[in-house]
């Protein structure tokens, strides 16, 4: 069971680029996938929260606001000045 997530770390390694070193025991090597697995959950996690924020795209004012990036920047991520659509107002309430 443990050499086939040794064989797997490797393929993971060298398909992906991320750096591993796999030395000692077919055990050893199993939890350093376990570690990279959570590694790679937390930065999901992270990566499907920051895309759910509003940004320069979503903006209303997008080529007026003063914190617009220019090309080739980095957007701004939760700005601020962030004006988003007005909600439609709701006809027949008081």
């Amino acid at each position: 069971m443990y050499e086939e997530l040794v064989k797997d770390l490797r393929e993971i390694s060298r398909n992906r680029a991320i750096p591993v070193r796999i030395s000692g025991t077919a055990k050893e090597a199993a939890d350093a996938i376990e570690e990279l697995s959570a590694k790679v959950e937390s930065l999901q996690f992270f990566a499907d929260n920051i895309s759910k924020l509003p940004d320069c795209n979503t903006c209303l004012k997008k080529n007026l606001c003063e914190f617009m990036p220019k090309y080739g920047e980095y957007c701004r991520i939760n700005c601020p000045a962030w004006l988003g659509v007005p909600e439609p107002s709701k006809e027949g309430e008081a």
